[in-house]
Order: C-alpha cells, then structure tokens, then sequence
C-alpha cells in the first residue's frame, strides 16, 4: 500500500509538471514580444569570454508595456563563443556583465522593440588579481553568491535547479567532493569527520546547534536558505581566522534587500511553509529583512505512511530577522535575531515513548567600518542560549512497567566578543589580525532509571545484569571563558604567486589549556585560468562547555584534540566554462577527544541511552587521505553538468590496531544534469553513489539460569570490521516559473530516491529462540529514507 501511494503521488506531479511546457516550448507563451541578443568580448584581443555571468534588469523609469507582467532580473551565462540571447517584453533594459579575470561592465537603456531583434557588443577591460580576494585555501567551494578567483561555485539559480529534500539548499553540501550525510540529515561530514568538528558560522557568529531536529542527526538547518546570499564551505587547510575546529568551516552570509520598496515571499512545500518580508528605507541607507518557517514533518509521515509502524510526531520552527543601517558612508551597522525551536515525541515501534525539545536563540549587532581606503575592521558582540529538554521510556511490551526512564535538561548561556581588522599595506601586501573572547556557562540535570530484570528474582544462576539497577544522576554546572587571537600576514612576492602565512593563539579556562596554530596557504596562478593552490596547518580542537558527555556519567573534560593538515589542489577553467579540479589531501590527528558512539546506529528516540550498544571509543590517533576529482560542463542556460570521484581512507587507531572510521567510504561518485529549455522551465537529474560504509558485526547466543529460564546474550565483534552495502540514489527535480503582474510564482516538484532504493543506515538483526530451545538469528539492514516525492510553490512579490 505504501509503494503503490508513493508511485500515485509521483505520477500525478509528473503530469501536473510536465504538461505545461508543451505549450510553452510551443511558443504560445505570449510574454515575450522582443529578442535581446548579445556577445561579450575581451577588448585586449576581441576573442569571446565564455561563462561570463550577464544580469538583464528593466531600467528605471522604462515604460514597457502595462498590460505584461513585471520582469525579475534575469540571470544568464554567455556560451563558449561569448554569446547570450534573451526574449524579453517590450521596453529599455540595463546589462551588467562579470566575469573571471575581467571588471565589471555595465551597459544601460539598451531599447528592446516587438518582433525585433536588438544586438549588443560588449567588451571587457582584463582586470589585475586583486590581492585580498584571492582564494588561497585548496579546499574552498562556494555556493549562491560569486568568488572572485575559485571557479568552484554554483549561483543560487544553479542551486534551484538542483534536487534538494525540503528545498533546503544547504543539503546542497552535501554533494561536494568528500562531504557525506545520511538521508535523513542536512549535516555535512567532511572526510570522515565528526559533525562538530566543523565550525557553522553566520554573518560572523558561530552557531552551536546550527541543525533542526538534533535527535535524527540534524534534517534541515535553522537557517532558512531564502535568507542566505552565500555560503562556503572549506573542509580542509582553513586560515587563521578560524580556531577551534579540526576539519572545515561552514561560512554563511545573509542576503541584505537591494531594491527599493518592500518584497514578500510565501512559500509552501511537503514539508515547511515560510514567510518572508524585506525591504529598504532612509533612501536606501538601511535594510530590513524578516522570516518565519514551520514545518509540519508529521504530516509528510502521515501521507506517505512513513511512520505507520509508528506514532511520530516531529514539527520544528525558526525566526530571523535584520536590521542594517549605514550611519556615514563606509561605516554599517546591524543587528541580527535567530530563534529556532523543535518539539518531537512519538510512540516507537519497541514500545519506546519520548519527547525531544530543542531551542536556540541567538542575538547579535555588528559594525563593518571602512577608515579608510586601506583599513577596515568588522565588530560583532553577541549572546545567545542553547536548550534542551528530553524524556522518555521504554518499556519491555506495552502495558507493563518501564524497563528505562529518562529527563534530561540543559542550558548553554554565552556573550561573546569578536573584533577582525584588515590592512592593505600596498597592493602586494596585507595584514589581517583580530581576537575573539566569549564567557560561557553550562547547566546539566540528568537522571536516568534502568531496570534490567525482575527484581525479585533469588535466582543464584542468573546472570549479573539479572538483580542490577543502573540509576545515574549528574546534576552540574561549567563555566568558564575563551579567548582566541590570530595574526595572518598575505604577500605576493611575484604576480603570480600568494602567500599567506598565519599564526592562531586560543586558551580554555574550564580546560586550563592553551593552543598556539601555526598555518601556511600559498596560490599559484600558472595560468589566467590555471591555478596552484596548497595549504599546511595545525588545528585544535577543543571540548566545549556543554559537550559534556553526562548521559554516559562522563563529567570530566578532555584535552584539546590536534589535528594536521596538507593539501595540493590544481583547477583549471576552458574558454567554453568548463572546470577541472583535483586535489589530494591528507590530515594526521593527533589525542583524539573520545567519542561515545551506538554500535547499533538506528535513530531512536532514547539514543543514548542504547540498549548496551553504546561505548566510548579512545582512539590514539587517527587519519584521512584521498584525492577528490571535480567536473563542470560549461554553464550556459540549457543544459548543465558535474561530476565529481573521490578515493579516500579514514582510519582511527584504536588499542594498538587501526580500524576504519563510521564514515569511512573507499569510493564515492556523484553526478548532476540540469536542462533549462527556457528562463521558466528547468528539470534535473542527480545520481550518488558511495562505497559501503563500515559496520560492527554482532553475534549472539543462548544462556539459562540454573531454574532453567533462557535467555539471549548480545556479543559484538571488532569494531568497523564488516561492511554494509553500497549506497545508490538518484533524485529528480523540476520547476516551472510565472511572471505575473506583481511577482512571480514557481512550482517545484522534488522526488527524493526516485528508483526506492532500500539502502542501509546500520545493521539489523532478528533473534528467536525455537521451541526445541536452539537460537536462530537474521541478519538484516535498518534502511534509510524510501522514495520520498515533496511537491511545493513559491511566490515572491
């Protein structure tokens, strides 16, 4: 039944989106009545730039045609010969034309008449490799907005075209060469790393709990995309500006509104709904944005059945607002406000009853101030508090007492400092310095009430858990402070060639440690779309004050774990667009910080409190290695492509052996196509594949008390020495775009694993005892997501 409803859903999306276009490819779509057709080219040799990104907007005070609809800005990129066409209502159009390597052109009032065709040459000044813009770290990858230098970027426009789960785009990380998640996450696992071994950063300030519902391992961010304007994500060889974490940074930028007057978006999908209001004000010195998200994932259970098994109720919600001012020119100030919340509570099929509530909430202002043009600095104060509240309890079959019972609250406070400067000394030369400090506080209150047998039981043969009560109480508070200073020096000794060398000094009070990081990246252009990059640091990493691992009993900090890393990447871009990157890496980890981990790893609502399955694993040192292969066909607005190939290893030693981490996967693929046959239609076509990730064997035998009652003992095997099956997805997404009189409105259509693969989180085992009192066991897979289609619509106005 569940199959035969998802097939139904999928097939009457289809239809609603695909008949449409035929008409529209048809050419009886009457809002386009002019063709704007152009080429852009280099004025040092007249040869065509290819890939260059043009931006078609109405000119101010253009008359056009009242009875046709508003013309949004329209995004395009020029083909291989520098060529762009456009149909568009009739009217005077401004072109802004960038492109790598060149500045910026603008062509304004260009008049496009009915029925006519309209030319345009426009030629481009090369422009000289401006020093602080230049991307020296290997390891870099942008999304939604524009680098300068790095080619490795997708614009929001590519990004939407992209099949993503919940229209998170941030799970858009996810495809990144290196970077894993399960299905049911938006959290980034770069080379094999822990999730908190990536700092998640907004407009300057780090987020602790950066991820709706913590419990599944993070499903959507807190962040609405509709808010960002760009987002980065290094995973490896990060400057100095950046402490305490050991595998990558995840850098976001919120959108500040351009235009005059106010823009409201409302959006609606299978899984959330948002509302967002922005605009200007003070003749455009300041800017206003506000957004609202709930979502509603127990609806998406209930239609598609993916809980009849069980009674899941999970909902989330996040608010986020921004004020901006300039005071004088050259000097901004802001203020920010993000709230998020969840509430999860379900009834699992084992009889297991929880409610999970998550909040963040999170205040900061900002100064960006320009003294002059050479010297700049950036000010943010902040304060927040991250909370929890969890209990629950499992029960042996329903209607008996519970065999386990959880509460568990705790808060994180914190106000924090951050100041960063930058010093242009000349064109060759720039020094950036800056020092953070943040005082923190943490409560904890932890009870938790296992009963494992009868306790009445005078049984002498039975087994010691038999007469055992594990009660564990850990009721504590941490506080403490951090401070944080760095120094990063940027040279160019030759025109080509970039240095930056960087030294990071960091100290924990509530550890009484202190860390000194020193770091080198280097950029070498060998050509003007050739180039070099490599990076060599140390990282530290700390235990933060509300990591404390209490419902394991853990109540001591551990020390600071080091990490190292080196890496060489080389890209290269053709004339046509096309990119080429490859880069291997290699970080050497040093006192890893112990790790409690579910050998079984199911997503259940009393996790950690694992039915004996969970341990704590010292690791004495640990390693990742690889080489990533990264492609990108041209991007010009019909047909788009990229693959990527990494081989890696990640490894931990563990007593003396070494043994592959839970994310360790030998191989992995991921391939994209996207096919946009007008501004309004677009289609894609994901495909992910991974090697199979490492696993725990588990065994099992008989044993009897001497009355004679069986009962069944649970044995593990080494750690990560068998293997799951391979991962296979594939995912599809469609859009098509209305241009109204006031606004636009898009429908999408989002299938996620569009082939119902079955592919495993984690083993799954059956174990009966028969009536002749012999054990028969069956192995299995826990599954990760189904098929799971998401039908939405946006409409900004």
């Amino acid at each position: 039944m569940r199959s035969n409803r998802l097939a139904l859903s999928v097939n009457l999306l289809f239809l609603l989106l695909f008949f449409p276009p035929l008409s529209s490819l048809a050419g009886q779509d009457p809002t386009y009545t002019g063709l704007l057709r152009g080429r852009v080219l280099s004025r040092t040799d007249d040869r065509g730039v290819a890939d260059a990104r043009v931006r078609i907007s109405r000119s101010p005070g253009s008359p056009g045609d009242p009875d046709l609809p508003a013309l949004s800005p329209v995004d395009l990129r020029t083909d291989g010969a520098g060529n762009f066409s456009q149909s568009l209502p009739v009217g005077r159009y401004d072109v802004e034309v960038e492109a790598f390597g060149f500045e910026t052109q603008r062509r304004s009032a260009i008049q496009v008449d009915e029925g006519d065709t309209t030319e345009v040459v426009i030629r481009l000044e090369p422009a000289p490799f401006r020093l602080e813009e230049i991307v020296v770290t290997p390891s870099t990858y942008g999304f939604l907005g524009e680098h300068v230098v790095s080619g490795q970027m997708l614009s929001k426009e590519e990004l939407e075209v992209r099949p993503h789960m919940g229209n998170d785009l941030l799970r858009a990380v996810a495809q990144v060469p290196g970077v894993t998640a399960y299905d049911h996450s938006a959290v980034p696992y770069v080379r094999g790393a822990r999730a908190d071994e990536v700092l998640t950063i907004l407009d300057g300030l780090e987020l602790y709990e950066p991820y709706h519902l913590k419990q599944w391992d993070g499903s959507l961010g807190i962040v609405d995309v509709e808010n960002v304007r760009s987002v980065d994500l290094t995973t490896g060889g990060f400057t100095a500006e950046y402490g305490d974490a050991s595998a990558g940074v995840l850098s976001m930028r919120t959108a500040t509104p351009g235009a005059e007057g106010t823009r409201t978006t409302v959006g609606l999908d299978f899984m959330s709904s948002i509302l967002k209001s922005e605009g200007t004000f003070a003749g455009g010195k300041g800017a206003w944005l506000a957004s609202a998200r709930r979502g509603f994932l127990d609806l998406v259970f209930k239609i598609t059945g993916l809980s009849e098994d069980q009674d899941l109720h999970p909902s989330y919600y996040d608010l986020f607002s921004k004020l901006q001012y300039e005071v004088r020119p050259g000097h901004v100030l802001s203020a920010h406000v993000l709230h998020a919340g969840d509430d999860n509570h379900g009834i699992e099929e084992d009889s297991t009853v929880y409610r999970h509530q998550y909040g963040s909430s999170y205040a900061w202002v900002g100064w960006e101030a320009t003294f002059t043009p050479a010297l700049s600095a950036r000010t943010v104060l902040s304060a927040g508090r991250v909370w929890r509240d969890r209990n629950g309890q499992d029960y042996w079959a329903p209607g008996t007492e519970p065999a386990v019972e959880v509460r568990d609250q705790g808060t994180f406070d914190f106000l924090g400092f951050r100041q960063d400067w930058q010093l242009r000394v000349s064109d060759r030369w720039v020094v950036r310095w800056g020092a953070e400090a943040r005082q923190g506080r943490a409560d904890y209150d932890y009870y938790r009430w296992m009963k494992y047998w009868d306790p009445n039981t005078t049984d002498p043969g039975a087994p010691d858990w038999a007469l055992r009560y594990d009660n564990l109480r850990v009721a504590t508070a941490r506080s403490g402070n951090e401070v944080a200073a760095y120094v990063a020096n940027r040279v160019q000794p030759l025109h080509r060639l970039t240095l930056e060398g960087g030294l990071r000094y960091d100290r924990q009070s509530h550890t009484g440690e202190q860390q000194l990081s020193p770091r080198l990246n280097a950029a070498l252009a060998l050509a003007p779309r050739t180039f070099l990059r490599a990076a060599w640091g140390q990282y530290h990493q700390s235990q933060g004050l509300q990591q404390l691992w209490v419902a394991d009993g853990d109540t001591t900090f551990s020390s600071a774990q080091r990490a190292e890393h080196r890496v060489l990447g080389l890209e290269h871009s053709l004339r046509n667009g096309s990119l080429l990157r490859v880069e291997a890496y290699q970080r050497v980890i040093s006192d890893p910080l112990p790790e409690y981990r579910n050998l079984e790893d199911h997503v259940e609502g009393l996790r950690e409190e694992g039915p004996g399955d969970r341990v704590l694993i010292r690791a004495e040192e640990g390693r990742a290695q690889g080489i990533e292969l990264f492609a990108r066909g041209p991007g010009n607005r019909a047909f788009t492509w990229s693959a990527s190939y990494a081989l890696a290893k990640v490894e931990e030693k563990v007593d003396g052996r070494w043994v592959p981490r839970p994310f360790d996967q030998r191989h992995a693929v991921n391939l994209q196509l996207g096919w946009r046959p007008t501004p309004d239609w677009s289609v894609s076509v994901a495909w992910i594949y991974h090697s199979a990730w490492p696993c725990t064997a588990q065994d099992f035998r008989l044993d009897r008390t001497v009355s004679g009652y069986g009962f069944v003992v649970q044995e593990f095997g080494p750690l990560n020495q068998e293997r799951l099956i391979p991962y296979h997805r594939i995912d599809f997404r469609a859009s098509r775009t209305f241009r109204l009189e006031k606004g636009e409105l898009m429908f999408y259509v989002d299938v996620f694993n569009a082939a119902n693969r079955e592919n495993a989180q984690s083993t799954e085992y059956g174990v009966w005892i028969l009536d002749d009192g012999s054990l028969m066991t069956d192995r299995g897979i826990h599954p990760q997501l189904e098929m799971m289609p998401s039908l939405g619509v946006r409409w900004v106005f």
